[in-house]
Order: C-alpha cells, then structure tokens, then sequence
C-alpha cells in the first residue's frame, strides 16, 4: 500500500509540474524589458533575453535588437533599430512614415479599420491593428526618438482573439516607458 501511494504521488506531482508549465504568466507576474541602448522600457509576460540582428531597409543593413516573448497562444516583440545614415538630413515626419511605411509593408498585412492599440497617432508615434490572411490579429506601435525606431507588436491567431486576449496585449502596449 505504501508503495502504490507512492507511485501516485509522484504521478501527481509529474502532472502538477507540467500544469504549472503551462500555466499562462499573471498579469502581475510580468517583467520589465529594457532596451538596451534603446530608451525604453516594456512589460512582458516572460523575462527574455535581448538579441541582436540584421534586417535590410532598402539598400541598407540595420543591426536590429529585439526581445520575444509568447504566452497563452499570445506572442510580444519589442524591437528597435537606428535609421540608416541617409535619413538624417530628413524632417521628423519624413523619418517616421518612412519608417512606418517599411514596417507595415513587411508585415504583409491589411490595417484594420479601427484605432490602434494606443489611441490616435501623434508626431512620433504610429499604431494600428493589422490582420494577417484573415488568421493573425497583430497590433503594431512604432515610436521615433530622432533616428531611433521602437516597435512593438503582439499577435494572436484570429480564431483566439478574445477579451481576456485583448486584456493582455493593451497591457503590453500601455506598459511602454520612453526614457
């Protein structure tokens, strides 16, 4: 009988390992992602590491940073990036639908007609809602600091997008600080 005690016991605690595995981050549990040398911060359900990359723009390379983090069928990605060299000498709002102009065409996705995650564009901000083929809801923000591109996107496949979803990803976005 002891044994057969213990052979469920530790069933129960493989199963209580694995649930707790799963178990999606509560909101209180997120942690703060600082661009690093990217003047900014933002909460994500997962601590992550930042990396670095290359991406083309046009006929420039840009050396990337990005963070991604994904819960509950949700994914967050705060990235950043300088404008090549060429932009220098444009206006502010030169610089920013270029910027956002790049983006939405890499995403290959239609805006939706509806607010973006943060309300109504500004001089140095850009947000809206995209869908993806009809199967990915992404909400994109794009901010300009002089030559610096913040970005943050968080996606959901259609068929999830709920309120508790919508919840999160507000969360994701109003959580960003600008240094």
């Amino acid at each position: 009988m002891h044994t057969t005690f213990l052979k469920w016991s530790n069933n129960a605690l493989v199963l209580l390992v694995l649930i707790a595995g799963c178990t999606p981050a509560s909101i209180e549990s997120w942690s703060p992602i600082t661009g690093i040398d990217g003047g900014f911060s933002v909460n994500m359900p997962v601590a992550n590491d930042v990396q670095q990359g290359e991406m083309r723009m046009g006929e420039d390379e840009l050396v990337t940073r990005i963070a991604i983090a994904a819960d509950s069928g949700v994914t967050y990605v705060a990235s950043w990036f300088d404008l090549p060299e060429r932009f220098r000498t444009g206006d502010p709002d030169t610089r920013i639908e270029a910027a956002w102009s790049f983006v939405i065409d890499r995403s290959q996705a239609e805006l939706m007609p509806v607010r973006g995650p943060l309300g109504d564009d500004t001089a140095d901000m850009r947000n809206a809602w995209l869908l993806k083929d009809n199967e990915i809801r992404m909400g994109v923000v794009l901010v300009l600091r002089d030559m610096r591109v913040i970005i943050l996107n968080s996606a959901a496949p259609q068929f999830h997008y709920n309120e508790s979803v919508q919840l999160k990803m507000d969360r994701f976005f109003r959580s960003l600080v600008l240094e």
